[in-house]
């Protein structure tokens, strides 16, 4: 057997394995989406029941937990389509999240308004398909 139809023999069924368990990852994760759904909802509800300072803590831990979600499914979606676009959009919106949750300081929304106009930037002039899709 010659060394390239050996290298081939081997990576054959080991990216086939890696294949799959992409695939399963990609089950739990919207396994895990559709389970904490119900959080969502739960605290749609307490936000219309509560007031005063309470309901911008609720909206506060809706938007985590609705960002959260939001960065699960486009992770799925990375881990199935493995393409730069749906990378650069798991970025961006991890970004956005730690920008609106947890920034404590002017620099840290500046660095996140930099870092998120850097991978727009990249989105558009660098990457063949996302043709004006910015």
């Amino acid at each position: 057997m010659k060394i390239q139809e050996l290298k081939t023999h081997i990576t054959k069924p080991i990216f086939s394995i890696i294949q799959w368990l992409e695939i399963l990852l990609a089950i739990f994760i919207i396994f895990a989406v559709i389970v904490n759904i119900k959080d969502i909802i739960l605290l749609v509800f307490k936000f219309f029941c509560s007031e005063g300072v309470e309901t911008f803590e609720i909206f506060t831990s809706f938007l985590e937990n609705v960002l959260l979600l939001v960065i699960g499914i486009e992770l799925m979606e990375t881990l199935i389509s493995h393409s730069p676009n749906s990378i650069i959009e798991v970025i961006l919106y991890a970004i956005a999240r730690k920008m609106l949750i947890h920034s404590s300081n002017i620099y840290e929304l500046l660095a996140g308004a930099i870092a998120i106009a850097v991978l727009f930037g990249t989105k558009r002039y660098f990457l063949p398909d996302s043709q004006n899709s910015v």
